[in-house]
């Protein structure tokens, strides 16, 4: 596997690609009690779309936390790996038939084009099961406590009241959908996620939400969330005028028009607090994401 003190102090996309691969070759290989290895073809559909091109934000962001407040490497990775995981799980699901149809993803074919559904169906699955796989490994160097309030935060963030929540909101959003309802449907869909990402290192390493470093990490979560939606939504109107609701109100509506700016103010103030508090130099991969998501709105 990849060093995983190198890849915590020094960012490397190639070397956490590496890094999956080698995590899903050894959760998926045969083990010596129960000789139960998973099919070569579950194995490189989950690959196929693990390995595409991504920006990789969610590990990053994790990562950059880790560092931060000094989480152990190893603990690190293993979170990190376990959302981009979770992260991908889902993208398979959306592009399914039943949901979005959508045929290509990161610049090729979506999994279910190349797979078929019913093994898309499946990896996708199998992804979310190894998300709690790798998250779990935590378990064996942290506190009980702090493992326990991770893996609850995982839970709440990856399920009903989380991502899983969000998407079956959208299901049920209109373009008469009032924009609380809207920006609600993000947080959980979207914004909880880079959430979990931000915070789970804290949690590992047994640091109070009440303090100051909880506090302003949260308030960069959050407001990195919904510009990031907010940024996405925008390029999908640019290509497609009939894209759905939550595009619609947050970037044409009266409402949405007086709610855009202050999100990116919001942001970049949220940026600037994490830098005084945690230091320029040591946050720098942290002010490099909100930038790149300031950016996609110029």
């Amino acid at each position: 596997m990849a060093d995983s003190s190198a890849l915590l102090t020094n960012w490397s996309s190639e070397a956490f690609d590496r890094e999956l691969r080698d995590r899903v070759e050894a959760y998926c290989s045969e083990s010596s009690d129960s000789r139960l290895g998973a099919p070569s073809n579950l194995k490189e559909c989950m690959l196929y779309s693990l390995l595409g091109s991504g920006k990789r934000i969610r590990p990053r962001l994790c990562l950059a936390s880790s560092r931060l407040i000094g989480l152990s490497a190893e603990a690190a990775v293993h979170t990190a790996t376990a959302l981009e995981m979770y992260h991908c799980s889902t993208l398979i699901h959306d592009d399914l038939p039943c949901l979005d149809n959508d045929d290509f993803r990161r610049g090729r074919p979506s999994n279910h084009k190349v797979f078929g559904e019913g093994l898309a169906l499946v990896a996708g699955d199998a992804l979310l099961t190894l998300t709690y796989e790798s998250f779990s490994e935590n378990g064996k160097s942290c506190a009980p406590q702090a493992f326990y309030r991770g893996l609850r935060r995982l839970l709440t963030a990856t399920g009903l009241r989380g991502v899983m929540g969000g998407q079956a909101e959208e299901m049920i959003l209109s373009r008469e959908s009032p924009l609380s309802a809207i920006v609600q449907m993000h947080r959980k869909k979207t914004g909880i996620l880079f959430e979990a990402a931000l915070l789970l290192p804290l949690d590992l390493h047994g640091i109070a939400p009440e303090s100051e470093e909880y506090q302003a990490l949260t308030h960069y979560a959050e407001g990195l969330g919904l510009a990031f939606q907010l940024a996405d939504d925008r390029e999908d109107l640019a290509q497609d005028q009939n894209r759905g609701a939550d595009a619609i109100n947050l970037l044409t509506s009266v409402d949405g028009q007086k709610n855009v700016e202050p999100a990116y103010e919001r942001l970049r103030l949220a940026t600037e607090r994490v830098r005084l508090l945690f230091g320029k130099d040591s946050t720098t991969e942290l002010a490099n994401v909100a930038q790149e998501i300031l950016d996609r709105m110029k």
